[in-house]
């Protein structure tokens, strides 16, 4: 379920109570219509902060910052920060944006700003979200592990279609809204594999729902337990990975290079390889989906001015959103970060994204030698 809370208690824990006025979740704007700089409802005027995805600490961290700094060049403007439950709202955090209900949304990964803007996966009936504009990405290093029990003696998804294998697959929510099934019915499907046909031979994609209630257990557990005997999943960089291997071997298995660079063309979702030796009993590189970065995305209607200061607070106030150097591995959900390993903040290749710059992130990237005159 979906909260909405007020600043002022956030703000105290984290000592900026000064600096953000806080309100209670503002109402959707009547007519949505486009706004001077945040959002409009009525006379009153709004700069609401959502997430898709994801909700490690780096969300609360970003969130006050940003709120905090322009709610002192805004001061007449109510602000808030949504908060959700890890592994929700994908597309309804985007599409809060586009809808004139908030004026900011963090997504994890960075792809999904890109999904929306092409109209493809979770935006599919929605159609393509054109009017979408970047700001830029916080660096996080994931990828989404596809799994199996090692005794099925496959290390490709290939294989699952060669051999009619009938896997039971966990997953994360089959809600309409989490990015995952989506993923692994398109993967399954650019490797020649139905639904119909995986079906019929036995097969189930089954989800965290499931496990959850009532029972509590994660999907991981699942395969534990023997519940399941492959599983598709993000957060592949989670340190934790290698005691839930201990208690079930796992044999982490390839995409078909051709398979992948279609699904990157075409819905611009890339992948990459996790090095050989990440897991225990992993020893050759394996071919995986991407799963990186967080984005900073806004509607082409935010002004001009208040893009250029999202801009400026993500590069120069970095350094203060990165976790302390005591934070280890696999504990970022409990202290600080992005999830994900850590990965240098490079500007240039953090403004890279999948859909357009806002005119006014580029006006500032320009002025500050980030980002090349002549391009977008």
């Amino acid at each position: 379920m979906n909260t909405k809370f007020g600043l002022r208690g956030c703000c105290a824990l984290l000592g900026v109570l000064a600096l953000v006025q806080c309100s209670q979740p503002a109402p959707a704007p009547e007519a949505a219509a486009p706004a001077t700089n945040g959002g409009q409802a009525g006379a009153r005027k709004y700069i609401r902060f959502t997430g898709a995805g994801n909700s490690y600490p780096g969300f609360t961290r970003v969130g006050l910052m940003m709120l905090g700094a322009l709610k002192r060049d805004y001061p007449d403007h109510d602000t808030w920060i949504d908060f959700h439950e890890s592994g929700r709202q994908f597309r309804d955090g985007v599409l809060r944006v586009m809808q004139g209900d908030a004026e900011i949304v963090f997504a994890n990964p960075a792809h999904t700003p890109t999904l929306a803007y092409r109209g493809v996966a979770v935006f599919t009936k929605d159609g393509p979200q054109t009017g979408l504009r970047g700001i830029g990405k916080y660096p996080s290093d994931d990828w989404i592990t596809f799994a199996v029990d090692p005794k099925l003696g496959i290390t490709s998804v290939n294989e699952i279609r060669e051999r009619k294998l009938g896997l039971k697959i966990g997953t994360a929510y089959q809600d309409g809204d989490n990015i995952m099934p989506f993923l692994l019915r398109e993967v399954l499907r650019r490797h020649g594999i139905s639904e119909a046909d995986f079906t019929s031979w036995g097969g189930e994609i089954i989800s965290t729902d499931y496990f959850k209630q009532p029972r509590g257990t994660n999907v991981r557990q699942a395969y534990s337990n023997g519940e399941i005997n492959a599983l598709f999943l993000e957060s592949g960089y989670d340190a934790n990975w290698a005691k839930n291997i201990g208690i079930r071997p796992m044999t982490f298995i390839n995409l078909d290079p051709e398979a992948a660079k279609s699904l990157e063309a075409e819905w611009g979702w890339p992948s990459r390889y996790i090095r050989a030796g990440y897991y225990p009993g992993q020893p050759e590189r394996v071919l995986a989906l991407d799963f990186t970065d967080w984005a900073l995305a806004v509607h082409e209607r935010m002004s001009d001015e208040m893009a250029y200061k999202l801009a400026q607070l993500f590069i120069e106030r970095y350094p203060e959103m990165e976790g302390p150097p005591e934070v280890k591995v696999g504990m970022e959900r409990i202290t600080a970060g992005f999830g994900g390993n850590k990965r240098e903040f490079v500007p240039a290749e953090q403004i890279k994204m999948g859909i357009p710059l806002h005119p006014g992130a580029i006006r500032y990237y320009r002025e500050k030698g980030i980002l090349p005159a002549g391009t977008n």
